[in-house]
């Protein structure tokens, strides 16, 4: 069955019940293409538009968006290298990124990195963006995904899952999120 028959069948035979709110986590593309697909409200052009940058920058407009943070990527402490296992969870992501890419070719999903509250604020930001870059070169790269369906993040340890100072793997993770309905093609 191809990776787009599973994922509607999956779907349509769920009812569409897959509901996702603020801190849902992806265990399958089947989650992940559900809570990337939830309308937005804003439709393109209809609203106020950003550049890339600017939605980097706005926590207040990028939560506008569908997001998931992915339950199936765990990185080690201060590292920011995807293990053969954290590959699993990236399929997932480019599975459900090339079923939505196959419907809304133009689609952009921001890969926003994030990391623990241990270590340095700086050191955090900087391991938060190449944890960022590495799923996005694999999606890229390994999986095929379109380098311009790509934006990259990183946000240290700004947007904790589990507030604690301590060292909490649910925290060194990333999140995606469609941001196409934000942005002005010509920024």
């Amino acid at each position: 069955m191809a990776t787009g028959t599973f994922i509607k069948s999956a779907l349509l035979g769920a009812g569409m019940a897959l509901v996702f709110s603020g801190g849902a986590m992806a265990t399958s593309a089947v989650d992940i293409f559900a809570a990337l697909t939830k309308p937005t409200g804003t439709a393109l052009g209809t609203g106020p538009s950003y550049s890339i940058d600017a939605i980097k920058g706005n926590q207040k407009i990028r939560a506008e968006m569908p997001s998931i943070d992915i339950a199936g990527i765990r990185f080690a402490s201060g590292k920011a290298e995807l293990s053969e296992a954290d590959m699993a969870g990236v399929a997932d992501i480019a599975m459900a990124l090339k079923e939505i890419l196959s419907v809304r070719p133009f689609d952009v999903f921001l890969v926003e990195g994030h990391t623990d509250a241990t270590g340095s604020a700086a050191s955090n930001l900087k391991i938060s963006a190449a944890r960022a870059e590495a799923v996005a070169a694999a999606l890229i790269g390994r999986f095929g995904i379109p380098a311009p369906a790509i934006a990259v993040a990183g946000y240290g340890e700004e947007f904790l899952l589990v507030k604690t100072k301590k060292s909490d793997a649910r925290n060194r993770r990333v999140t995606i999120r469609r941001v196409t309905d934000l942005l002005d093609p010509l920024k």
